[in-house]
């Protein structure tokens, strides 16, 4: 990356991976210097995620003046600083309020964005609305995903794992084989999905 950052000093990719690898490195002054260089919402994001891997805490004002300066289309580099930060906050190391970051991705969302980031970006905001303890509402996000990409069953096996988890075993086994069948007219490998699914299924209930 440093090289070829060296050879295309202006491409904004290769400005954000060499950011991204002097944040990791602890460098956040070189990093949040680097994506100065342009004023975008890939970049504007991004420096919000260096933020948050510095201080370990985002503000909610500091969310929500990026939510509402957030422009579209929603390119990707926009897209993967949201999965970054969104990472940040589940891992517990940036202390990220549900309610902020959930702003963040529903502007993104209510943008035009592609229908596999947007699948991406739903993907996250169950995963948070999980994390809170709102299932249902994690479910909803799931189904939301899955419209996007009705090839992909990986949200619906989400659905099935974290039914599994409050004890709804037939509202889990019926989504469950509808992603199998979704799985199945994809004609791709989701077996290790299924495989472990299966697992639990033939546990016995306690």
């Amino acid at each position: 990356h440093a090289h070829a950052y060296t050879v295309h000093p202006d491409s904004k990719a290769l400005i954000t991976m060499v950011a991204n690898s002097y944040a990791n490195a602890g460098d956040y002054p070189q990093a949040l210097s680097l994506l100065e260089k342009y004023d975008d919402a890939g970049f504007r994001i991004n420096r919000l995620y260096i933020e948050c891997l510095r201080h370990q805490r985002i503000d909610d004002a500091r969310m929500q003046a990026e939510a509402a300066a957030l422009p579209g289309p929603v390119e990707s580099q926009a897209v993967t600083g949201l999965i970054r930060l969104a990472n940040l906050g589940l891992e517990d190391r940036c202390r990220i309020s549900t309610a902020a970051y959930l702003r963040l991705l529903d502007r993104a969302l209510a943008l035009p964005v592609r229908s596999t980031s947007a699948q991406k970006l739903l993907m996250y905001k169950a995963h948070y609305l999980h994390r809170d303890g709102d299932l249902e509402a994690a479910v909803a996000a799931l189904e939301q995903g899955y419209r996007h990409r009705q090839e992909n069953p990986v949200p619906l096996f989400l659905v099935v794992e974290w039914l599994l988890d409050a004890g709804q075993r037939e509202r889990a086994r019926r989504q469950f084989q509808r992603a199998v069948s979704v799985a199945h007219a994809s004609g791709r490998d989701y077996s290790e999905f299924t495989g472990s699914i299966e697992k639990r299924f033939a546990q016995p209930v306690n």
